[in-house]
């Protein structure tokens, strides 16, 4: 009998064949869980705002933004109904949202697998005394 490793290792394999088969690529390097980074209407409008705008760098709002960041904003909170905060990054947003809605009473059970950002996110809530 297989480990589990050679086991996982093996499904992966398969998954890869699967989707070379199907004519998918299969790309382990994304954070893009939802394949948006390869939807053509978010690709063109990509484009069309680094044209009107200029490339920008993940940096506090604090030292630059662009004006779309004030309409995702408003955007999303017409979308939710709720307050809407944006982070440059994922580990940005880890890291200040995790520890404010996360308290002492709670308890975190997080995956080997998740985001490393995560992970730093609850060394933070560690020290706040959450297990």
């Amino acid at each position: 009998m297989r480990s589990r490793p050679d086991r996982l290792i093996a499904l992966a394999e398969r998954r890869v064949s699967l989707g070379i088969e199907h004519g998918m690529l299969v790309d382990f390097s994304t954070c893009s869980y939802l394949g948006l980074n390869r939807d053509q209407r978010l690709k063109d409008a990509a484009i069309d705002a680094v044209t009107r705008y200029g490339a920008s760098y993940s940096s506090s709002p604090a030292y630059t933004a662009l004006p779309l960041y004030d309409t995702l904003e408003e955007q999303l909170e017409q979308m939710t109904g709720g307050a809407v905060a944006l982070a440059q990054t994922t580990t940005l947003a880890h890291l200040a949202a995790l520890p404010s809605l996360i308290g002492p009473d709670d308890l975190v059970l997080i995956d080997a697998q998740t985001h490393a950002s995560v992970h730093s996110a609850t060394a933070v809530l560690r020290g706040n005394g959450v297990q």
